[in-house]
């Protein structure tokens, strides 16, 4: 099995767990230093999706939130290229996915120096 399929299964796995049970893991870098990482409230942003609650996704990860087409069109294009054994328009899918990585860091940063 191909490790996007794993992490994807684990992903579902976890979320389904969560939406049951309430429990989540806390996030090990808030919890070590107290402040936010670019990740926090992935959890409840994909449980306020999937309640169909925009305000509430938004709110709870605005830059996540935000890229989340960005993010899709690269796992789409990297898993089609995958699968038809095409090479892959690297510098475009690389400038995307720096994009990307570098809107985090800023967020990252920001949202502990102004709370938002």
């Amino acid at each position: 099995m191909k490790i996007p399929v794993c992490c994807l299964l684990l992903g579902i796995a976890y979320f389904l767990w969560v939406k049951f049970t309430g429990l989540s893991l806390p996030c090990p870098f808030h919890y070590l230093t107290g402040y936010y990482c670019p990740g926090c409230g992935i959890t409840t942003m994909i449980l306020s999706l999937s309640a169909g609650d925009m305000q509430s996704a938004f709110v709870a990860n605005r830059a996540l939130f935000l890229l989340i087409p960005g993010i899709i069109w690269l796992i789409i294009q990297d898993q089609t290229d995958l699968l038809m054994q095409t090479p892959k328009q690297r510098s475009v899918h690389k400038a995307l996915l720096l994009s990307v990585l570098i809107c985090l860091l800023i967020y990252g940063i920001v949202r502990n120096v102004y709370p938002i």
